[in-house]
């Protein structure tokens, strides 16, 4: 029943025979670590949270933040190498869209703001060496921005930067030409992300962009 059920949903296949299963070429792309779009990290992401998901309701019926809508998994030991991990993978399918803006030629400062899984940050320093890269994320994040920074030429101009928004955005002496702020703001209440967005604006060079 449940391969059946499995196949009704595009996960599995028939063999020409029908007595056997196979993945779907879905599958193989989505749950294989060699496929295309390899997503298992972010699907363990989601199991590890089933403590949180299964309060959603509670959640949704509150008139004010509830301590657990973030603090998803207290204590999980390999949890925020897993998550940065998971982040990359599902923001993978927006490099190709962010390398091909027609910024980048006339920037020369980037802030990536909640970016600590670098994905962003790297690909852009590998298609154009002349940036000058800023990301800004949790501190507890550090390790894992920096292990990835390590994978880049020596020369790269990149930096990481401690950052709890939206009370402890550290101090610029240039404003930046491009803020990024992917993924990031769904984490946020609605005060909160006003006052990162007006930081933000403070941070923008005249004329500059937000992406």
């Amino acid at each position: 029943v449940l391969l059946n059920a499995l196949c009704s949903i595009g996960v599995l296949i028939r063999t020409a025979e029908g007595k056997l299963f196979e993945n779907s070429q879905a599958a193989n792309d989505v749950l294989c670590k060699e496929g295309a779009s390899y997503i298992g990290t972010f699907a363990e992401l989601q199991f590890r949270q089933w403590n949180a998901w299964i309060k959603a309701g509670e959640v949704l019926k509150s008139s004010v933040d509830l301590p657990h809508q973030q603090n998803l998994v207290e204590g999980d030991d390999g949890y925020i190498e897993l998550f940065q991990e998971a982040m990359a993978q599902s923001c993978a399918d927006n490099l190709a869209y962010i390398l091909a803006l027609g910024v980048w030629p006339d920037t020369s400062r980037v802030l990536d703001l909640g970016g600590g899984h670098s994905s962003h940050a790297c690909a852009l320093a590998r298609a154009y060496s002349h940036l000058e890269i800023d990301v800004w994320d949790l501190p507890s994040v550090a390790e894992v921005a920096k292990a990835q920074f390590r994978n880049l030429p020596q020369d790269t101009r990149i930096n990481f930067q401690g950052c709890i928004l939206p009370h402890d955005f550290p101090e610029v002496d240039t404003p930046f030409d491009v803020v990024m702020i992917v993924h990031t703001l769904h984490h946020l209440n609605e005060d909160d992300v006003e006052q990162t967005l007006s930081r933000v604006a403070d941070l923008l060079s005249k004329n500059g962009t937000l992406i």
